[in-house]
């Protein structure tokens, strides 16, 4: 059983808590203190009079579900999991196997009598090797990436993980560390996914037309672009360029304008002629 315990603040300074005496607060504390790596009490009423509470305060942390007890004298700490987190190859194997069988594990991470949950006893080591190949590991665990001995577990809030360096751990930090141990692999980029096409209407394809005639100063010299045509001839042809499947309606909509308009401000530049030679059109529109 680990030597420290933690209590998260959503708990221990929530209204429900803080709203107790000082003496069920304490001996909540205590009750904590003294439970296992998953959270059963053996001995309650020996704990609550070791730290001068009186029965009351013990009925009362039951009556506000703080904590929950069996017929066996036994009681767990109810949100175990909230305050503390003791992964599965560290854990040690609780003496009530019994009591907790009967016990569910809720979205808010606490025991629960109701089968909504969970079953708390499948909150165990299953036959799966993390990523460095170094150790078992929870199914509802996310795995540390750095390697640790099972000590570590012990005293994991202790002096080396506040930066006052032992000796022994001083000696540890300046042995080199075998390849691929004690970082995390790098992450794999992300695929991008492709855009989905989607084909315009007949209003989205007159609106880009003619605001991008005007914003090019474009002279009609063949016959005027009709967003009514272009959407039917590439309804009956397939919105395709060439025997690919099309990706920009718009560049479309651009070449079919360059066809037929040209540019006053200037001579058509080399990107106009690029832009016509990346559409090929089958058969004469």
């Amino acid at each position: 059983m680990a030597e420290r315990r933690m209590f998260a603040k959503t708990i221990v300074e929530s209204d429900a808590f803080l709203d107790m005496p000082l003496s069920a607060q304490s001996l909540y504390i205590h009750l904590g203190m003294n439970a296992d790596d998953w959270g059963f009490v053996n001995n309650p009423r020996s704990i609550r009079r070791m730290c001068g509470a009186s029965e009351d305060d013990l009925r009362l942390l039951v009556a506000k579900k703080f904590i929950l007890t069996f017929d066996s004298g036994a009681a767990v700490i109810k949100s175990w999991w909230v305050n503390n987190y003791v992964r599965s190859d560290r854990r040690h194997a609780t003496r009530y196997p019994d009591e907790l069988a009967t016990l569910y594990i809720d979205e808010n991470k606490s025991y629960t009598t109701r089968d909504t949950g969970l079953p708390a006893d499948l909150f165990k080591p299953v036959a799966k090797v993390d990523t460095l190949g170094s150790q078992l590991v929870d199914k509802m665990e996310t795995p540390d990436c750095q390697l640790v001995g099972k000590l570590d577990t012990e005293v994991r809030l202790g002096k080396v993980r506040l930066g006052e360096s032992t000796s022994n751990s001083s000696r540890a930090d300046t042995q080199p560390n075998p390849k691929g141990f004690g970082a995390c692999a790098p992450e794999q980029p992300k695929k991008r996914r492709a855009k989905k096409f989607v084909k315009p209407s007949v209003e989205e394809v007159a609106e880009y037309a003619e605001g991008f005639i005007k914003s090019r100063n474009l002279r009609l010299t063949g016959e005027t672009f009709r967003a009514e045509r272009f959407v039917s001839w590439y309804d009956a042809n397939g919105w395709k360029v060439g025997k690919n499947p099309m990706k920009d309606w718009k560049g479309a909509v651009r070449t079919w304008i360059f066809k037929d308009y040209v540019d006053d401000s200037a001579t058509a530049t080399a990107a106009d002629a690029q832009s016509l030679d990346a559409f090929d059109f089958a058969g004469t529109l």
